[in-house]
């Protein structure tokens, strides 16, 4: 099997708190970043 390397995308949003509770429910964790700064990575780690 192939590994791909990482992809990234960058979104501004109206609510970070929102949008890192529909992430998770997705499957994404915190990976880096603080919401208290209105920035944050989130990941999905797959296989």
């Amino acid at each position: 099997m192939t590994m791909l390397g990482a992809f990234s995308i960058s979104l501004t949003v109206k609510d970070i708190k929102v949008s890192k509770a529909f992430y998770e429910k997705l499957g994404f964790s915190e990976f880096a970043g603080e919401v208290e700064q209105n920035w944050l990575v989130m990941k999905m780690v797959s296989i």
